[in-house]
């Protein structure tokens, strides 16, 4: 497996003023996070037949989200939905064959960002309109982030286009493990996830690719 990756994982600051410093950081966060791996099958990244689209998130739960899924996983920090349109062009113009699936992990940066209302996802999904099966998951979090009105958006765009999929079991699985567990499956910031909750966001993830599009044969 070879892995690029930008340094560092963020800033951890107390939740009340995690708006601001995420606000701040959103801006100047732009490196690249682009994960290559060999399969199991031997094959290379550009021929795996699952790709993770996502930001921070998926970049800091990347080996997890490889293991759990033998994905090509594409990401950088501070990515909000129209962000990473450019980036998936030309990942499906790199590719050796066209992915089977797509599992999308976006939204929280546009949440930070308080452009719920203005969050276009059409930059990611319209290039991957030819994909058989892409899912995209819902944000874990409670009505002060405007959490359900950016899921309720996804839910809508989805119902649009014949190949997409949302799915919610990462959400619920977060948002109990907060309520119940003192969010002891994720960083100080509320947010990121520490090492448990990579491994659970990686276990939601194949799983819904797994419900919704098949089990991969790569």
């Amino acid at each position: 497996m070879v892995t690029t990756r930008p340094t560092g994982r963020g800033v951890s600051k107390p939740v009340a003023a995690l708006a601001v410093v995420m606000a701040a950081l959103i801006v100047g966060a732009v490196a690249w996070a682009v994960i290559r791996t060999t399969s199991s099958s031997g094959s290379t990244a550009t021929e795996a037949e699952t790709v993770v689209l996502g930001d921070s998130i998926a970049v800091m739960s990347s080996e997890e989200l490889v293991e759990a899924t033998d994905a090509q996983v594409v990401a950088f920090n501070g990515a909000r939905w129209a962000d990473l349109g450019p980036a998936v062009g030309r990942t499906l113009a790199e590719r050796q064959v066209p992915p089977k699936r797509v599992a999308v992990l976006l939204g929280t940066n546009d949440v930070l960002a308080l452009s719920v209302s203005t969050v276009d996802v059409a930059p990611v999904l319209d290039p991957l309109e030819d994909v058989p099966c892409v899912v995209v998951f819902e944000l874990p979090g409670g009505s002060g982030w405007t959490v359900p009105t950016l899921n309720e958006r996804l839910r809508d765009e989805a119902d649009g286009r014949p190949n997409v999929e949302v799915d919610d079991e990462w959400a619920r699985l977060a948002n109990r493990n907060r309520d119940e567990e003192a969010a002891s499956w994720f960083e100080d910031d509320g947010i990121h996830p520490a090492a448990e909750g990579q491994e659970r966001l990686a276990s939601a993830v194949a799983s819904g690719l797994d419900r919704h599009c098949g089990a991969s044969s790569g």
